[in-house]
């Protein structure tokens, strides 16, 4: 698989911690706080591994594209023009 994106450049917590909004958070629930912090990682990470397979798709769609101009034929919607 080649890769096609950079990899997350921050992490929830570092993000996070730069923010008053959710220093504020912590202050007043730290149980809750910390749960809610691992949830959005984990959504994080599934958004990230979503997005890299819209990625792999648009790219094999785009490489079945370029096969089928080289065949003399160019793919729009369900129909095949010379």
């Amino acid at each position: 698989m080649a890769h096609l994106d950079p990899p997350l450049r921050a992490k929830v917590r570092d993000y996070h911690a730069n923010e008053m909004r959710f220093r504020m958070v912590k202050k007043l629930s730290a149980a809750r706080y910390d749960q809610l912090e691992a949830r959005a990682a984990r959504e994080a990470k599934a958004r990230v591994e979503l997005y890299k397979q819209f990625a792999e798709l648009y790219r094999d769609t785009l490489i079945s594209e370029k096969a089928s101009a080289s065949d003399g034929y160019i793919a729009r919607g369900d129909e095949l023009s010379a």
